[in-house]
């Protein structure tokens, strides 16, 4: 009830100053004690609370209970958030019977829809937003006041099989569907809309792992992984096509001792890589060997398919830094010993991208379980 009358209250005035505010606000509005700055100057400074009590130190009170309460509803989220992550952690060290899981977004992953989210901005325009839109900007739009109405979002309007159907077929066929779950931004209502049109693609989820968050925010669905970390689940394959959701999720997984793997689904692709996601996502493990040999080409000028005889390498590296890897052990200077091997500008920059994904974060996480 505190959220449903949040931001609204009543007043005993005369009916000509109510008019004022309602023809300038709305009569139903959500400004609480604000809408008296609707009125002239004149009649705010003599509005008082029933104890006397001037209109300023009012709002005052009023605006620093709202703080309070904010504040404390934070503490309250990480607090939460603090307990599901140490279970998480005790249950991913705990478990060693494989337990696998499958999380799949539903717009632009599964399907794709013209459903829309409907908004409200602060200056009462409206409009809306496709579901790709609502994943990127409907955190921040929240976060600005906007007001949302996920009324048609709660239906699928003209859907079709997107991206990762197939594969969620081909996965559904080899395990089955008891723990294959559907993690969406929309509202929880639609997940009778969602079964309804995977039902009649041939994909049967249970009802009950159908997940409406009613929120974009990456944040969101990287915590829910985390409270299946901490059921049990060891063994997880995500995939989602924002790829702020997808770097949120395997961040977190990286904080466990779980088997993890992301995927970005992708509506389109370019005319140089034009592979079909389910072989993308079949693909093997990267050749780390052979792209650390391309790296030592690119910023060293070895052939990345020459080899050498221990012979000719010890010749080779000869006299080469004699000095210049004299440093003490730690997690930076781990790093900084791989900065020798970076080239410079873009090229570098992607050096640096490949040696943190398959080097240095491993290596971190590696530290922090001892």
């Amino acid at each position: 009830l505190d959220e449903i009358f949040r931001g609204h209250s009543q007043m005993l005035t005369t009916i000509d100053l109510t008019k004022v505010m309602d023809e300038k606000l709305g009569a139903t509005n959500d400004t609480d004690f604000n809408r008296v700055k609707a009125l002239d100057q004149v009649d705010i400074d003599s509005t008082v609370r029933a104890d006397g009590t001037p209109y300023p130190i009012v709002l005052a009170e009023v605006e620093i209970l709202k703080e309070v309460s904010r504040m404390n509803a934070a503490i309250d989220q990480r607090n939460r958030r603090a307990k599901v992550m140490d279970k998480a952690l005790v249950m991913s060290r705990s478990t060693t019977k494989p337990k696998g899981i499958t999380v799949l977004d539903f717009d632009d992953t599964l399907a794709t829809t013209k459903s829309s989210v409907l908004y409200t901005a602060p200056d009462g325009a409206t409009g809306k937003l496709n579901a790709e839109e609502f994943a990127k900007q409907g955190g921040d739009l929240l976060a600005q006041g906007f007001k949302f109405d996920f009324s048609e979002f709660n239906k699928v309007v003209d859907g079709k099989t997107a991206p990762l159907f197939n594969k969620a077929m081909k996965l559904a066929g080899k395990f089955g569907t008891e723990n294959m779950f559907i993690l969406t931004a929309r509202a929880p209502q639609s997940a009778k809309a969602i079964k309804k049109f995977l039902n009649s693609q041939g994909l049967n989820i249970p009802l009950k792992n159908i997940t409406g968050l009613g929120k974009s925010e990456a944040s969101a669905k990287a915590d829910w992984v985390a409270e299946k970390v901490g059921e049990g689940y060891n063994d997880f394959y995500f995939a989602d096509d924002a790829i702020q959701n997808v770097k949120a999720v395997k961040d977190v997984l990286d904080q466990f001792d779980v088997k993890g793997k992301v995927q970005q689904a992708r509506l389109k692709f370019s005319k140089s890589a034009p592979k079909q996601m389910a072989e993308i996502i079949n693909e093997g493990a990267a050749d780390l060997n052979k792209d650390f040999n391309i790296t030592l080409e690119q910023t060293r000028g070895v052939g990345a398919e020459k080899t050498f005889s221990p012979a000719k390498a010890k010749q080779r590296g000869k006299g080469k830094g004699k000095y210049k890897f004299f440093i003490p052990p730690s997690a930076d200077d781990f790093a900084g010993l791989m900065y020798s091997f970076l080239g410079k500008g873009k090229q570098g920059e992607k050096h640096h991208a490949w040696f943190k994904e398959h080097l240095f974060d491993p290596y971190s996480k590696a530290i922090r379980h001892l």
